[in-house]
């Protein structure tokens, strides 16, 4: 179970940002020479890992989102550096449109507000009050997840932009927010993974049929496996990292729950785009009511 909650937490977390307050960010008297030395080459190299990724995985699985999450990302972001008031960037305030990516280090965990995002049970984060994604242990990962990390955060910068200005956002439609980034990397994964994936996937959904056949309600979902499903790494090579392991199997029950809505709620496919956003509300509700 802390699998599940471990992945729902850090989307609560993602939620609590979504609007928290420009913190100061700019000191007007750094030179942008002092900003690129505070550019460590670890947190260069993070950055580079997570664009060589995105890049594979366009090559592998040529969707037209993705190249414009990277063309976004390639021609309109910039590098900040996290402190205690936030970030090191002397042009943030006259640069507002760009998407700030913002790597995170132990070592700023001494931060306070630094200290939650790094603890925080997830691998990347965007907070669309500063237009900024965060990117955290890109090299625990193999190329194509790290890629489907950023490819992930750049889907919500991207809607982020288009719906600049709107305000009052409620649970749901961010759980609907959510609901569109994750079936965007489903999809991504099923390309990749190709019939091998596509037998895995059958294989879950039997799994969850009689998991739900068998639950006091005939309705409750299982949560994420505790054991990692080694036929993964048959299909999309060995994970890199214990942490990998676990984002390949909340993705993989991510998808589980969307199939098993897509063939066993009744409606039109728009009332089954309602389950799976209720789906994902009920999970933040219930993290939230701890």
């Amino acid at each position: 179970m802390r699998y599940f909650y471990k992945y729902i937490t850090a989307m609560v977390l993602m939620l609590v940002f979504f609007f928290v307050p420009d913190y100061s960010v700019a000191q007007k008297q750094n030179t942008d020479s002092q900003n690129q030395v505070l550019l460590s080459a670890e947190r260069w190299n993070e950055r580079r890992i997570a664009f060589i990724g995105l890049r594979e995985l366009i090559q592998q699985t040529n969707n037209e989102d993705s190249k414009e999450i990277l063309v976004m990302l390639e021609t309109n972001s910039m590098m900040v550096v996290p402190t205690e008031k936030g970030f090191r960037d002397p042009i943030f305030s006259e640069q507002k449109e760009k998407i700030k990516i913002a790597v995170v280090l132990p070592k700023d965990a001494r931060y306070i507000w630094w200290n939650d995002v790094w603890f925080a049970k997830d691998y990347a984060l965007y907070f669309p009050a500063l237009n900024t994604i965060v990117l955290k242990q890109m090299e625990s990962f193999t190329s194509i997840f790290a890629g489907i990390i950023i490819d992930h955060e750049g889907w919500h910068a991207r809607y982020s932009k288009t719906h600049a200005g709107t305000e009052n956002y409620t649970l749901m439609q961010k759980a609907e927010w959510e609901r569109d980034a994750h079936e965007h990397s489903i999809l991504l994964l099923s390309i990749i993974g190709g019939e091998k994936y596509k037998i895995f996937m059958q294989e879950e959904m039997q799994r969850f049929e009689m998991f739900m056949k068998s639950s006091p309600s005939g309705r409750e979902l299982p949560i994420v496996g505790k054991i990692y499903n080694k036929k993964l790494d048959e299909i999309f090579g060995v994970a890199k990292s214990f942490t990998e392991q676990e984002m390949r199997s909340t993705f993989v029950w991510m998808a589980s729950v969307f199939g098993y809505i897509d063939k066993h709620t009744e409606g039109t496919q728009a009332e089954k785009e309602i389950a799976k956003t209720k789906a994902l509300y009920d999970a933040y509700a219930r993290v939230e009511a701890r």
